[in-house]
């Protein structure tokens, strides 16, 4: 499965609502929710990191033209997610697709996330690991695992 095939679910779900930001951090979220969940990657192209946060060269150039507007069915041909890949991206969705851009981008630039591990602080692009996704979703799930005993 590709990262545009991902993307085009994503967008299709949402009623094509999304910007290519808002698609970039769900897309992002997803990815690493699954690689958490499941041990393995809705799809293999990885995400770069960027001054705005996580982001998929693929995926980006394709959605460019659309600035902050919403996407439009210029993914159509790609729609071929299925299985845990699609339930994740559905669960994503339904839990955070309500966020405003600002909300979710403050989300992937986590400081103890993957994106912060690898951004230099210049728009190089540089990759972000999978292992570098799984250790910000084993953070994350500690977390909510500490603040849930706290209560």
């Amino acid at each position: 499965m590709s990262a545009l095939a991902a993307a085009a679910t994503l967008a299709e779900i949402s009623g094509w609502s999304l910007t290519n930001l808002q698609l970039q951090k769900l897309l992002y979220l997803a990815q690493m929710f699954h690689i958490g969940a499941h041990g393995s990657p809705i799809f293999s192209e990885d995400f770069e990191a960027w001054k705005l946060g996580p982001v998929q060269p693929a995926v980006y150039r394709k959605a460019k033209m659309f600035g902050g507007r919403p996407i439009e069915t210029l993914f159509t041909p790609e729609r071929i997610v299925s299985g845990s890949g699609r339930d994740c991206i559905e669960q994503t969705y339904r839990d955070l697709g309500g966020l405003p851009a600002s909300k979710l981008v403050s989300m992937t630039h986590w400081s103890k996330g993957a994106w912060a591990k690898n951004y230099d602080g210049h728009d190089a692009g540089s990759t972000i690991p999978k292992s570098d996704m799984l250790a910000e979703y084993n953070e994350r799930v500690r977390l909510i695992r500490e603040r849930n005993q706290a209560r």
